[in-house]
């Protein structure tokens, strides 16, 4: 008896996807993978270190925290931008088109791990202030908005890492920035977790391997 080895089409389509997911891990691309259907996920825009240029010089730096994470370094925003980050002397300061996590009046420099919820102290829409963040040193900020196409439906919590002072503009970088899209709270640093597309991307040759055998 010849013995079937095809997998069925379901699952062929399945590992394609698992295959093109752990090949961004290894090469450390972003792609833009569909939306979870039965959960919300941590959406990581990936390490950016986007300059923070002056506002003086090119209006800072805009960017859309939603996929395609569309950015700019200057006077031209993105479309459905969140937050615009410059420089102003030592200090960064934030235009924001959302709410941000304050401590007094400032945007609050959280450290690694703080959860962020509906618990914390958010400025009204339209942040405009300082960020508590010291000058040569990294944080957090955290900040909840309304995603695109569904405003007043849904409220996302997220986080932007930024570094004041130094980097490649010399006066600080948007490092990277996450959000939870299912609306639950999430810690800032928090990124997907790497330990399942890790074991997928170790599966991954063997299982193509076993893929390319002719039927027995």
């Amino acid at each position: 008896m010849t013995k079937n080895t095809k997998i069925p089409a379901q699952l062929s389509t399945a590992l394609d996807y698992h295959f093109l997911t752990c090949s961004a891990v290894v090469t450390g691309a972003v792609v833009i993978l569909p939306t979870p259907t039965a959960s919300g996920s941590v959406i990581f825009s990936g390490i950016h270190n986007l300059a923070v240029f002056s506002t003086t010089v090119n209006g800072g730096a805009y960017f859309d925290v939603e996929p395609p994470f569309g950015t700019s370094q200057g006077p031209t925003r993105v479309n459905g931008w969140e937050l615009n980050p410059y420089n102003f002397g030592s200090a960064i300061y934030l235009n924001a088109n959302t709410k941000i996590v304050l401590t007094g009046n400032v945007a609050s420099n959280l450290p690694a791990n703080t959860l962020i919820d509906g618990s914390l102290t958010f400025s009204g829409t339209g942040f405009y202030g300082g960020v508590e963040i010291p000058q040569g040193s990294t944080g957090y900020v955290g900040f909840q908005f309304d995603p695109d196409g569904i405003a007043g439906v849904q409220t996302f919590y997220g986080w932007a890492q930024m570094k004041v002072g130094g980097g490649a503009s010399g006066n600080g970088n948007v490092i990277s920035w996450a959000y939870d899209d299912s609306g639950a709270p999430i810690r800032a640093g928090a990124v997907p977790e790497p330990g399942s597309l890790a074991l997928l991307a170790l599966g991954a040759a063997g299982v193509a391997s076993w893929r390319r055998r002719p039927a027995a």
